[in-house]
């Protein structure tokens, strides 16, 4: 989904539909921050964790911790709020998703990066990365006012405010790989992979990461959430890349693609040494296109030996493409996470 540039909104004002959406996403996400802001009675809030957590990275080493929980909301509705898998299958629009963020309430806690065992002793960090959505109660120091805030980098988050104290009712459910993971004295790349071929959702990976439970036991520390992204992409697409680099080539040209909220890829395998080339179109009037007079057109290229010819995030890091081809008995599949 482009960004819609700050400027545009001022113009608009949530009602000239200057943007083509059909409903303003700004005002609609205050009104979801305000349904759930009024919600809470007595700066008390009750929910389970759909598993969701953040991690913040201003004033690092001592973040900001978002302890996330849909008011009134238990199961497997809760876990759908925080889904973007399921998302994706089912192809929620826009509005929805925007509406499930928004309703998600944050107890806020202030922590070192240098101490992630203060949340796994908690069961805090457990209930984020459990199989299951566990039953919790925030009471907050304050009755959380909804603010209003718009970019085109962050997610959108829902009304918070600092945290008094966090129970976790229930008991958290790991599986047996994660269990396994945590108690072992692996590297974090040995550790990512491991959960990843044993089929570990991407999204627990990352919260996992992010929330110190993997890497060697003694160096383990949290790691802010955009960061842990950034991490978990770069160690599974570079596994990925070297695992394809000995399959057979194709023969003929190949054509893939797929759509979701307005963001449109295309595959294309070609036959030829194993190069890559990865392609952003970014239309006019985006957050970073906004002089633009035409399409900005990005192009990276990586060869057989995996030299990139620059660095960009959407190439390797945030959301990376990962793809595979092959002849014969090998199964051919294209990768987009």
């Amino acid at each position: 989904m482009p960004s819609i540039p700050p400027e545009l909104c001022s113009r608009c004002k949530g009602y000239k539909r200057l943007c083509g959406l059909p409903k303003c996403p700004i005002l609609e996400g205050f009104r979801f921050r305000l349904n759930a802001a009024l919600s809470i009675s007595n700066k008390v809030a009750e929910g389970a964790t759909p598993p969701s957590g953040l991690v913040g990275e201003y004033g690092y080493p001592k973040v900001l911790f978002h302890y996330m929980v849909p008011p009134k909301l238990r199961g497997d509705e809760a876990r759908y709020r925080n889904n973007p898998v399921m998302w994706s299958i089912k192809r929620e629009p826009l509005g929805n998703i925007i509406r499930f963020r928004e309703e998600l309430v944050s107890a806020l806690l202030r922590v070192n990066v240098n101490k992630p065992w203060e949340l796994y002793q908690s069961e805090i960090g457990l209930a984020i990365i459990s199989e299951k959505p566990v039953d919790s109660e925030i009471i907050l120091k304050q009755n959380p006012l909804p603010k209003l805030s718009f970019d085109g980098i962050t997610k959108p988050l829902g009304p918070r405010a600092e945290a008094e104290r966090i129970f976790v009712r229930d008991n958290p459910k790991l599986s047996s790989a994660m269990e396994k993971v945590i108690w072992d004295d692996l590297k974090a790349e040995s550790a990512v992979w491991k959960m990843y071929s044993a089929g570990i959702d991407v999204y627990m990976i990352q919260n996992m990461f992010s929330l110190g439970f993997l890497g060697k036991i003694r160096q383990r520390r949290m790691v802010p959430t955009r960061w842990s992204i950034t991490a978990i992409d770069d160690i599974i697409s570079k596994k990925l890349r070297d695992m394809v680099r000995d399959y057979n080539g194709v023969n003929d040209y190949e054509l893939y693609e797929g759509e979701y909220l307005s963001n449109r890829f295309l595959t294309i395998l070609m036959p030829g040494e194993g190069y890559v080339e990865w392609a952003e179109v970014w239309h006019p009037s985006t957050v970073w296109t906004m002089n633009a007079k035409k399409p900005v057109i990005n192009i990276i290229r990586e060869d057989p030996l995996g030299r990139i010819s620059s660095m960009d995030g959407g190439f390797l890091q945030r959301g990376s493409p990962s793809w595979s081809f092959s002849i014969g008995k090998r199964k051919r599949q294209t990768l987009l996470y």
